[in-house]
Parts: structure tokens; C-alpha cells; sequence
């Protein structure tokens, strides 16, 4: 019973330093998705890569550098115009440590 609280617990210290959402997951194209990141403040971010391919071609990334504790907690991108297709988004974090953290998501445009 102890154990499985203890494990429980640590569960929720373990998650990733990084959320991703993508609205809307599906839609109609020419398609508009807003991605939202958040991250934690943390002196030891680097930097934050976003990239989004598709099964017909289109692609796009953007790559930023972190502030460190001073850095946003929440940003918003918009990815406009979108064509049809089944779309993968990602986001990637960055720590001095070497680690990186990684999210994706999906959509798709009909």
C-alpha cells in the first residue's frame, strides 16, 4: 500500500518540463492552427525548436533562444494557411544539461 503511494507521488515529479497543444486537430483547409508551448521557468532552458511536416510536403520550423527564469510561460503560435494533408506537430526543448524534452501532436485538414 506505502509502496504504491510512493510511486504514485513520484509519478507526478517525473513529467516533462514542456506542453504542447494544437487547436483545432481537425479542420478545413486553408487551415489555421494555433500551437500553444508552455514551459516552466528554469535557468537552465537553452532554447525551444518548433517544427510541423505533413504527409504531402509542406513543412516549417522556428527555433528561439530561452531567457532562462525570465522566459514566458506560455507561447502562441500560429500556423496559417495550412493545405491539406495529415499534419505532425513538434516542440522540442533544450536544457544545458544536454537534455532535450520533446512533445508532438497531429492534426488533420481536409
Amino acid at each position: 500500500m506505502v509502496l504504491s503511494l510512493v510511486i504514485w507521488l513520484l509519478s507526478f515529479l517525473t513529467l516533462d518540463p514542456i506542453s504542447l497543444s494544437v487547436y483545432p486537430t481537425i479542420s478545413f483547409a486553408p487551415a489555421d492552427l494555433r500551437v500553444t508551448i508552455s514551459t516552466p521557468r528554469n535557468n537552465d532552458n537553452i532554447s525551444t525548436c518548433l517544427t510541423y511536416d505533413s504527409d504531402i510536403g509542406d513543412a516549417g520550423s522556428s527555433c528561439w533562444e530561452m531567457l532562462g527564469d525570465r522566459e514566458p510561460v506560455t507561447k502562441q503560435i500560429w500556423l496559417k494557411g495550412l493545405h491539406r494533408g495529415e499534419y505532425v506537430i513538434r516542440v522540442d526543448l533544450q536544457r544545458h544539461s544536454g537534455k532535450v524534452y520533446s512533445q508532438s501532436r497531429s492534426a488533420t485538414i481536409n
